[in-house]
């Protein structure tokens, strides 16, 4: 397979009033998705779940986050939403 288009990803920042800190994850990871009301997203690639992920987790890969969205991620649209990836690649 051949390369037919080459696109540069721009960088998203996040507002500082939406950030979680790490100590803040641990303390919902604490009390279970239920109580804390949160749902967690791991958005790395599926092998990079696989091989460890924070308790409670969900995968849901980037590369299939327009695909798979609508089955993976909560109705409730009130419980607060976190991702975390590996980083900037």
């Amino acid at each position: 397979p051949l390369a037919t288009k080459i696109a540069v990803k721009m960088p998203y920042k996040v507002p500082e009033h939406q950030k979680f800190t790490n100590a803040e994850t641990v303390k919902l990871v604490a009390m279970g998705p239920e109580k804390g009301k949160y749902t967690l997203v791991d958005a790395r690639p599926g092998g990079a779940y696989m091989a460890g992920h924070i308790p409670t987790a969900i995968s849901l890969p980037y590369g299939k986050f327009q695909e798979d969205c609508t089955t993976v991620l909560p109705q409730n649209k009130e419980n607060l939403l976190i991702f975390y990836c590996g980083g900037p690649t």
